[in-house]
């Protein structure tokens, strides 16, 4: 996995390369996401984890659903990192 950080409109962006080679920026959170997040009421910590990565990648929850295990395990790992 390739990754960088860039700057972009005074927010932070990591970027990943996945195995087709299409790069994602991951934006990296502010505690408005953590609320976004835990606004989610009721759900598991790994529903919790897509909805956070849904919305710092602009992806959908159902485009990250359907992205090779290996790329989206990526993604989120990268995310729950964030809050580490």
């Amino acid at each position: 996995m390739k990754k960088n950080i860039i700057e972009e409109n005074n927010e932070k962006y990591t970027v990943v390369t996945l195995s087709d080679k299409k790069e994602i920026k991951i934006r990296h959170p502010k505690g408005r996401d953590v609320r976004f997040m835990m606004s989610g009421g009721g759900q598991n910590d790994s529903d919790l984890l897509f909805r956070l990565t849904s919305n710092l990648t602009c992806l959908s929850e159902e485009e990250l659903e359907n992205l090779d295990a290996k790329d989206c395990t990526m993604l989120l790992k990268e995310v729950s990192n964030f809050l580490a």
